[in-house]
């Protein structure tokens, strides 16, 4: 089994686990095993793109989910997601509709620093994709 395959098979094992419990206000919850499931991805991953890796390896899964999973990761890598930030923030001002709404339901860190930058962007999204206007809704109510 090569490393994507293995990466394919460990995520969906971490998605089993992820529950949506309200796709209002971005809110899930996982299992226990996650954490280790997730340690376990990092360990091949860390070194790597691991980011891009998720996306790769996550094409039909629930973006709210793969937030969840973005959000252990931020806790649970060495560089405390310093990493996966500043791939949020390239996701966050791409034209892919897809990228955008992961990265705003990456709900552990703001998508931006600059809260006037992050309120303009999200009405950019707003205006240009209006399915996403759940997601912005709730950036809306927290800067």
């Amino acid at each position: 089994m090569n490393l994507r395959e293995r990466n394919i098979a460990l995520l969906d094992k971490v998605y089993q686990n992820i529950w949506v419990l309200d796709k209002i206000n971005l809110k899930s919850a996982y299992n226990d095993c996650v954490l280790d499931l997730v340690d376990e991805f990092l360990d091949l991953n860390e070194q790597l793109n691991y980011p891009q890796e998720i996306l790769l390896c996550s094409e039909s899964i629930d973006p709210i989910k793969i937030g969840c999973l973005f959000d252990i990761c931020t806790w649970s890598t060495n560089d405390n997601g310093g990493k996966q930030a500043r791939e949020m923030q390239k996701y966050l001002f791409s034209d892919d509709i897809r990228n955008i709404e992961i990265s705003l339901c990456v709900v552990g860190i703001f998508p931006l620093n600059d809260f006037t930058a992050l309120k303009k962007r999200i009405l950019e999204i707003e205006m240009a994709y209006p399915s996403l206007k759940y997601a912005c809704d709730y950036w809306k109510k927290r800067i």
